[in-house]
């Protein structure tokens, strides 16, 4: 596996073992901090030098009395010398010469390699010295890798190097990962890279432990590793250490003088900085890794920790003007210290910062802490805090608790004041659409229009109400409606020059564009584009994220596929950065689309898992993630599909929102295509049909009714058309398809499948490519049906790497198994029953022929299935 940002050092070690080959021997010091992967480093290296090196490897271990020569030890089978019997010898010399002697009857080149010379025992830094001096007499490369943090100013060791031939030392220093690459590495697992970065500072073992845990926190096996490491620091030096991780950023230095109760600290700030564990500016000290930080402040007792924060919290307060303490961190030291006066006063002010700064998580618990701590509830206060937590709620995905949130507002304005009151109705109405409860969404949506209308005529509020009744109707694909109140919000924000709720209307109607008709559709795109570049530049995340999720939904639905999978990465960076959660995980569900859409069906499967399996699912997510999975599943041919077709039927079929019913009901008719059967209960294809006549999206009616031809049901209807505009809306559905068979695989394929024999050869090259098998057996039963004799026929992608013709089910359960995992945790993780997993096990077994499941591992990778 290639080492990330290794390059150079990696063609320096090569370097050096050419030279070694022509009797140039070096010493090498390979150096860094604990966890930068000088350890990486060194395997890549001796595993690329192949069998032209003799490889001798010992460790020094951290032992409370490490034994001497310990790294001899290691090395004695490959230097083949009796070191046992040598070491029994008290003259260390003669341990000295036979391993040079050892060294020098070798006919390859050696790599003399010491690990973590840190902890060396004195023999073993002799003996280092002695071989050091002697270097030019062997064909050797002697590596000694270590921790410079590990190491005094004063450590044997610096002198040893010292000592040594300038020309012959080659010092390696081992880096930490750029910010660049730590960024990449978080948003491949959709974690923020800045906080990824701050954590770790770019160690690539801190790095990969997050990723690993996929949590930007410090697991229990993280702190004990950490902590226990500490080996070289004094109690002093522990004590004030202790006291630095209270702070969760810098430190300042006379904070810690006034605070601590030792003498002459900077002695002790001095020894931590040369041990690396701290770092300074003059001013202030801070940890240079904010999980050592995070393992050593978890670590003190926790009234210890009370303390600390009190006496933080007083000298902050003492020194506010002076200082100039950010409120948050006089709030953080008040709820560590519980002063309950000073987190009302300052809670909501840092709040409020916060949200300023799109820091929305650190909002969201702000606001939530000022709530719980209020002396007065049902107050004006009360209710200001409320309105800004629900608005944070909605952007960080707390659906729950902002519906709860925004309904108190609601009880408390409605005898006092009906202007917020209509205020309070229009909050609650995006937060229970988005909440899976739509039709109570859209009555919110009215109130909030009618009281407004009522008491507060041509306002900003109105205005705002109107945009959002909109959102909600445009979201829901009832067009007519749709483009009525966002007119009204367009015209009434233009004459107030409100130019956020403008954008808002304008990329509501957007939206309306790209759903009403293909004429418009391309303009809908683009007028979309213009207001996400004004919501950018008035800096309103609330509105760039709405923008940014229906126009990343839109391109992929109209078959711009290579233009969403261009812009899906900044999107997600986007809403990481600003804690927008509730944007992220509905794109995150929507990924699942763009890969089904790609052909890329694996991955689809994966991101639906995930969503599926993720704790900050919706109902949105949820249906999206089900049908994605339903529809791949009905195609590759796999028996779980009908629990799966059924659970999301139930979700669709509870919201009753056309844009969760038509696309399952689809999924429905084409489960019935493929297998050539009805399904239990087709109840929402009825409701499917029904809706499509009062509600309005030429991409999602086009969708249904290509399905209900192929099960040759009559088309859908629509109620109040003129036939000649209804008849010209038919053929604009069957441009739809064409449209999507130019980008979208499956539907290039189905559509080639009514063309001469020659295109339905290539439907099936493509099908055989997306392993569709299900949908190639149909096909094949139709054309024989109709007596075609000669079927066009080929491997199938599935088969095509694997002489076992494993499925593709089969192939993703292998895989598992090769990780090992059991049944039943295979079942959790692709949601399919356990028994579904014995059947494909025993299939597997039988078909590469194996009574074991290692066995069929170990068949499957030598057959290069695995590969």
């Amino acid at each position: 596996m290639k080492l990330l940002e290794r390059e150079s050092e990696i063609s320096l070690l090569q370097e050096y073992a050419k030279d070694c080959i022509d009797q140039k021997s070096s010493i090498i010091n390979i150096y860094g901090e604990a966890g930068i992967g000088k350890t990486s480093l060194v395997d890549y290296f001796l595993n690329s030098l192949g069998d032209d090196f003799c490889i001798c490897r010992g460790y020094c271990e951290s032992l409370f009395t490490p034994r001497p020569f310990g790294p001899v030890y290691d090395m004695r089978a490959e230097l083949g010398v009796n070191f046992p019997e040598s070491l029994n010898s008290e003259n260390k010399n003669v341990i000295f010469e036979r391993l040079r002697k050892g060294i020098l009857i070798k006919e390859q080149p050696v790599v003399l390699l010491f690990e973590d010379v840190h902890w060396a025992d004195e023999a073993t830094l002799d003996l280092i010295k002695f071989l050091g001096r002697r270097i030019e007499q062997f064909q050797c490369m002697l590596v000694l890798t270590h921790r410079d943090n590990e190491l005094a100013k004063g450590h044997p060791l610096y002198k040893i190097l010292a000592e040594l031939s300038t020309k012959r030392l080659k010092r390696l220093k081992v880096s930490a990962f750029s910010e660049d690459t730590v960024l990449k590495l978080a948003t491949d697992h959709d974690l923020s890279g800045e906080r990824l970065y701050k954590l770790t500072k770019g160690n690539p073992f801190f790095v990969f432990e997050l990723l690993k845990t996929r949590k930007l926190q410090v697991s229990d096996n993280l702190k004990e590793i950490i902590v226990s490491g500490l080996t070289n620091v004094s109690p002093s030096e522990n004590e004030v250490l202790s006291l630095i991780s209270v702070f969760p950023q810098k430190a300042e230095i006379d904070i810690i003088e006034q605070i601590t109760t030792l003498s002459d600290v900077g002695k002790y700030l001095d020894g931590l900085v040369g041990k690396k564990l701290i770092n300074t500016d003059g001013i202030s000290v801070y940890f240079k890794h904010d999980l050592v930080r995070l393992a050593i402040y978890d670590a003190i007792y926790p009234l210890e920790k009370m303390n600390f924060h009190k006496k933080i919290l007083g000298v902050l307060l003492k020194d506010f003007e002076t200082r100039a303490a950010t409120l948050s961190e006089i709030v953080h030291h008040a709820i560590k210290s519980r002063n309950l006066d000073i987190i009302r006063k300052y809670a909501p002010k840092a709040a409020s910062e916060a949200s300023t700064w799109g820091a929305h998580v650190q909002a969201f618990n702000l606001y939530k802490i000022a709530i719980e701590n209020i002396e007065e509830k049902h107050t004006a206060t009360h209710a200001a805090l409320l309105e800004a937590y629900s608005h944070e709620c909605y952007l960080t995905n707390q659906l729950k608790e902002g519906t709860e949130a925004a309904q108190t507002l609601i009880d408390i304005w409605s005898s006092v004041d009906k202007v917020k009151e209509g205020n309070a109705y229009a909050l609650s109405s995006r937060l229970l659409w988005f909440s899976g409860l739509g039709k109570q969404g859209l009555l919110h949506g009215r109130k909030a229009i009618e009281i407004l209308e009522e008491h507060a005529p041509m306002t900003i509020s109105l205005a705002n109400a109107y945009a959002h009744n909109g959102h909600i109707l445009a979201l829901s694909f009832k067009l007519k409606e749709a483009y009525l109140w966002n007119g009204k919000a367009l015209s009434l924000s233009e004459k107030l020059k409100e130019r956020k709720i403008l954008a808002f209307a304008a990329s509501n109607i957007s939206l309306l564009d790209i759903h009403s008709s293909l004429d418009s559709y391309k303009n809908g795109l683009g007028n979309l584009k213009k207001s996400l570049d004004i919501g950018l530049e008035i800096e309103d995340q609330g509105l760039v994220g709405r923008i940014y999720v229906n126009l990343y939904f839109n391109y992929v639905l109209t078959g711009n596929i290579q233009v969403a999978n261009s812009i899906i990465g900044e999107i997600k960076r986007f809403f990481i950065d600003n804690d927008l959660d509730l944007f992220f995980y509905v794109v995150k569900s929507l990924e699942s689309l763009l890969f089904r859409f790609k052909g890329e069906w694996p991955v689809a499967l994966k991101i639906a898992n995930e969503t599926l399996q993720s704790e900050h699912n919706n109902q949105y997510t949820r249906v999206v993630a089900i049908l994605s999975k339903a529809i791949i599943e009905t195609r590759i041919g796999s028996p779980d599909t009908l629990e799966f077709l059924k659970k999301g039927c139930q979700l669709a079929m509870e919201s009753k929102e056309y844009q969760f019913v038509v696309p399952m009901a689809a999924a429905v008719l084409e489960y019935e295509w493929i297998k050539g059967e009805e399904f239990p209960d087709r109840s929402i294809v009825d409701l499917s049909v029904e809706l499509c006549k009062m509600h309005d999206s030429i991409w999602y009616d086009a969708l249904l009714n290509f399905w209900l031809n192929k099960r040759g049901l009559p088309s859908i209807t629509k109620t109040g058309w003129k036939r000649t505009d209804f008849v010209k809306y038919l053929d604009d559905l069957k441009e739809v398809i064409l449209t999507w068979s130019k980008s979208i695989g499956y539907y290039q394929a189905l559509t080639l499948m009514d063309g001469d024999t020659v295109s339905q050869k290539k439907a099936f090259d493509i099908l055989e490519g997306l392993g569709a098998e299900a949908v190639i057996s149909r096909i094949k039963k139709s054309l024989r049906e109709k007596g075609v004799k000669s079927i066009p026929r080929g491997i199938r992608s599935s088969t095509r790497n694997n002489p076992e013709q494993l499925t593709n089910r089969q192939l993703e359960i292998l895989h598992l198994l090769k990780e090992g995992m059991t049944n039943l945790e295979i079942a959790d993780k692709l949601f399919i029953s356990t028994r579904t997993v014995d059947n494909h096990v025993s299939a597997i077994l039988d078909k590469l022929n194996s009574e074991t499941r290692a066995k069929a591992v170990l068949v499957a990778s030598e057959k290069g299935i695995l590969s």
